[in-house]
Order: structure tokens, then sequence, then C-alpha cells
């Protein structure tokens, strides 16, 4: 769905690459092995590596081991969808802007104008 939004957003006005990782590990196994300009994500909906149960702190880890690859300045995080009391430890991991989910469904409703 951010996919799609930003898409959609950038269409006929910047060429946009993207990729997809459904699972916590293949985030970031992607975000310290390729190049981005910046990284959004929704870690409420990531799920875990196989065997291991879902744990808001395996989130917290993956953003620590990201930002121990990738220079802050180099590649903005951004995280989608998070929920209230997820906000301050994700800004702490290195997520330089936590977007909750009332504003998720604001953008859903300006890009819905565009």
């Amino acid at each position: 769905m951010i996919e799609v939004m930003v898409l959609d957003l950038c269409y006929n006005r910047a060429t946009v690459k993207t990729t997809r990782a459904v699972r916590l590990d293949e985030l970031a196994h992607k975000a310290c092995r390729e190049e981005f300009d910046f990284m959004i994500f929704a870690p409420d909906n990531l799920l875990p590596a196989p065997g291991l149960e879902p744990c808001p702190q395996r989130t917290i880890e993956a953003i620590h081991q990201i930002r121990k690859v990738r220079v802050p300045c180099k590649m903005p995080i951004i995280a989608f969808s998070a929920s209230p009391e997820r906000d301050y430890p994700l800004t702490v991991a290195g997520v330089d802007c936590v977007l909750g989910a009332m504003l998720m469904r604001g953008f859903q409703r300006l890009t819905a104008m565009w």
C-alpha cells in the first residue's frame, strides 16, 4: 500500500525504484546490503523470521543493525502506521520519522484526491 502511494505521488515527476520485504530479517538484510535513498516501512506489519515469535524488540534491534551499517544522513528511515507505544523506541533506535496510523489514513485521503 505504501509502495502504491509513493509511486502515485511520484508519477511523471520522479523515477522510483521500490523493493519489498515481508519479514523483519529481509528488511535488515536488504537495508544493509543494497543502496537506497530512503526507507519507508510499517513495523507493525513485518513478520518475524521463520521460527521466531513476533516481538516489538526485534524491530528495534533490526533498526540498530541497519544504523550500524548505514549513515543516517545518507538513508533516512520513515516508519508508517506504527502503534503509539512504539514511537519513542523506534526514534531512539534510529528511525528519522514515525508516522502513526491516523496520519497514514489522512495520507491515503490526500493521495486519493490527487
